[in-house]
């Protein structure tokens, strides 16, 4: 009798993600998981979420938490000192899964090593103790729990290099400039560790970002991943759908404002793509020349429904505006699918922005805003453009751009034949409230669902 023929070795790539401490596989699986559901990737990219064992944690008084090794203290610091021995003890545990998955036929290169925090830090110390070159390592928000003297113990194969000196063993890293766990001189000094042995490492750092994972991150390890597998056609697949263009205020910057992404964790918005840019500095009238981030001066403060405007400076960043819709279009993402917000001054700007571009877009969103010009220019708002939607919240309490200013657009955009849905809050100032991003979540979802079932 013939003996049975062996099981063909798994498809495509494997990738081992371990989470942070006190946190469980289910919750990783329920976040990253969905960056590879499409059928095109679940069929190429396996993914394995374990649970770490519950212990006592020093550093939270014994508290009994999942946890990879031990915690001596928290914030984790450049100089933190951990417990080798137990550090090691789980690294064993995670080379075990993957001689595991190397024995059913798997590639070393197509396996990847990843985590979130103290799941970092035991994904960059598994592989760089593992004997085998491995596809890679990615680290969000973690740190090397080794100290210099285990550089000696590095596998030659997971620092081998090329010709080229591209590392055989790529190593991702992502942290959070504003990381309050895991400092973010952690990171940065696990980068120079890895570069101390010989490796390259891409670190990819968030100016406003604290101790998480945002869309913008997991978009790009996806990408990064997919890209070291060679799977065809999945750049295309995963390519954006949607685009979210946030506009700051006077002063402010584009990337103190990235936070406001994550009220839009919905599966709609998984292949979302976001810009918070920002503005250039120039000379700002209502506060005496003073030179500050600004897409147009601005004559006085408070703004008032009646406050002089400066309309060619308005006209000129508008230019700017669509010039980034123009490369989302290009780019294939549909009209419809494009959303402008904006506070304040850029709220300003983004009235002006969706009403003078040529085509219907999903939507705009004005956040204590007003109305950057006089009725004249409502001639060169094109038939198209007055479809776009406007939703436009403002506060009663605003003292910095008056109630009456904003109360004054809806009546502009009626004469126009733009339809508004006006939100008032009654103690609200001149600020961003939860609940108006909230709102303006579902507002935007509801649109990109209607656009999808269009289109299908």
């Amino acid at each position: 009798m013939a003996a049975a023929a062996a099981p063909p070795p798994p498809a495509g790539g494997f990738v081992l993600f371990l989470h942070g401490s006190a946190g469980s596989g289910d919750e990783s699986r329920a976040q990253v998981a969905p960056y590879f559901a499409a059928p095109e990737l679940a069929s190429s990219v396996r993914l394995s979420f374990p649970t770490a064992p519950t212990v006592p944690i020093a550093c939270y008084g014994d508290t009994v938490i999942t946890a990879w090794f031990g915690i001596s203290e928290v914030p984790i610091t450049a100089k933190t000192v951990r417990d080798e021995k137990e550090v090691l003890k789980a690294v064993d545990y995670v080379h075990e899964l993957l001689d595991k998955e190397i024995a059913s036929g798997t590639s070393p290169s197509d396996i990847f090593v990843c985590g979130l925090s103290q799941g970092g830090a035991l994904a960059i110390a598994s592989v760089l103790l593992f004997p085998k070159t491995l596809g890679g390592c990615v680290v969000f928000s973690g740190s090397v729990p080794l100290s210099k003297s285990f550089a000696d113990k590095v596998s030659p194969e997971a620092r081998k290099v090329t010709p080229s000196s591209f590392p055989y063993t790529p190593v991702l890293w992502f942290h959070g400039m504003a990381d309050g766990l895991v400092l973010f001189e952690a990171g940065h000094a696990g980068c120079a560790f890895l570069e101390e042995l010989g490796m390259t490492c891409e670190f990819k750092a968030y100016p406003t970002l604290g101790h998480s994972m945002v869309d913008e991150e997991l978009q790009y390890f996806q990408q990064w991943i997919l890209s070291r597998l060679g799977i065809s056609g999945a750049t295309e697949t995963a390519r954006p759908s949607s685009f979210v263009l946030w506009l700051h205020g006077l002063g402010d910057s584009g990337p103190a404002n990235e936070p406001i992404r994550n009220f839009f964790s919905a599966p709609e918005f998984r292949l979302t793509k976001w810009s918070f840019p920002s503005a250039p500095r120039s000379p700002v009238s209502c506060n005496n020349g003073f030179v500050m981030p600004s897409w147009f001066d601005i004559h006085e403060l408070p703004m008032s429904a009646g406050s002089p405007q400066d309309e060619a400076g308005v006209l000129k960043a508008v230019e700017n505006v669509h010039a980034m819709i123009d490369k989302e279009v290009a780019d294939g993402i549909h009209p419809d699918n494009i959303f402008v917000c904006g506070f304040s001054q850029g709220g300003a700007l983004t009235l002006a922005s969706v009403l003078l571009y040529p085509k219907k877009l999903g939507g705009g969103a004005v956040f204590s805003g007003w109305v950057p010009f006089g009725s004249s220019v409502t001639e060169r708002i094109s038939p198209e453009a007055r479809k776009t939607p406007i939703l436009w919240s403002h506060g009663i309490a605003d003292r910095t751009v008056l109630f009456e200013a904003g109360q004054a657009g809806p009546p502009f955009l009626q004469k126009a034949g733009v339809s508004c849905e006006f939100k008032a809050y009654p103690d609200l100032g001149h600020s961003l409230s939860k609940e108006e991003l909230l709102y303006l979540e579902s507002w935007i979802k509801s649109r990109l669902s209607a656009s999808q079932e269009k289109d299908n």
